[in-house]
């Protein structure tokens, strides 16, 4: 698994056969 921090509170998981970004700040 991969873990990349994209700016802020954005994050990327990237695994063999799914990535996922989240960035869960809420105003």
């Amino acid at each position: 698994m991969d873990i990349n921090w994209l700016g802020h509170a954005c994050f990327r998981l990237r695994g063999r056969d799914v990535t996922i970004v989240t960035d869960p700040y809420d105003d």
